[in-house]
């Protein structure tokens, strides 16, 4: 782990920065503790392709639940929406969505690290952020597992906001 102050590499268990003494809130990867993970407190989904781009995130704030987007619908254009307070409700639903879909156990399929990548071939980032886990991006060409479910569940935050 990293301290968040001076960049200093410190144990996962320490409270206090060894180099600048700076108070380090543990940050846990979320995958070492698989078998029970905490709940999601924000998840971001960015998808670009030839024909097709969108960009979602809801995430819990101070206890508040703020919703973004940027996307294009038919017939109204680019929808863009910047941390909407919306129903807790939401939330819960996509939590639930997270944990039945398996998402903490994807692995990042990340295209630039390929010898040979289509310059139009589709860009898809998946981040899951916890309190007190560092965030887990996954990146691939093509959207996480029900991912267009995903998509429409957003898209009807965005309807309702």
């Amino acid at each position: 782990m990293f301290c968040p102050n001076c960049g200093a590499q410190i144990g996962d268990n320490f409270k206090f920065c060894s180099e600048c003494a700076h108070p380090v809130k543990g940050v846990k990867n979320p995958q070492s503790t698989m078998n029970n993970p905490e709940p999601i407190t924000g998840l971001r989904l960015n998808y670009v392709a030839y024909r097709s781009h969108f960009r979602f995130s809801l995430r819990e704030k101070d206890g508040v639940v703020l919703f973004s987007c940027n996307y294009f619908k038919q017939g109204f254009g680019d929808i863009v929406q910047e941390d909407v307070p919306v129903d807790p409700t939401y939330m819960r639903e996509l939590r639930e969505f997270v944990q039945e879909n398996d998402y903490i156990h994807l692995t990042d399929n990340d295209p630039s690290t390929r010898e040979y990548r289509d310059s139009d071939e589709p860009d898809c980032n998946l981040t899951l952020e916890w309190e007190d886990y560092k965030s887990l991006l996954i990146r691939s060409t093509k959207l996480p597992p029900n991912g267009d479910e995903l998509r429409e569940f957003f898209k009807r935050i965005a309807e309702d906001a």
